[in-house]
């Protein structure tokens, strides 16, 4: 989703069995799509460009790729998340 409303709103519609989170949707960082996630019991990761020190303290158990990424590891995460 290219933004944080339009990924909120998808949210409110559909249950994803996992999510990949973008930590920057276009006006910074913003963590109301990781606590939608997490509020509801998705499991998600995050691909991001920030550092762990760039990602709030409240989602420091969740998994994190930095970019640039590769697709496999990608996949190999939320593999690992669904399980």
């Amino acid at each position: 989703f290219p933004d944080s409303s339009s990924a909120l709103s998808e949210l409110s519609d559909a249950r994803p069995d996992c999510a990949v989170v973008d930590v920057n949707l276009g006006h910074g960082p913003s963590f109301e799509v990781a606590a939608a996630r997490r509020d509801r019991r998705i499991p998600f990761l995050f691909v991001t460009g920030y550092d762990r020190e760039g990602i709030d303290p409240l989602f420091s158990d969740v998994p994190r790729i930095e970019k640039p990424s590769h697709a496999a590891q990608v996949v190999a995460a939320v593999a690992r998340l669904v399980v």
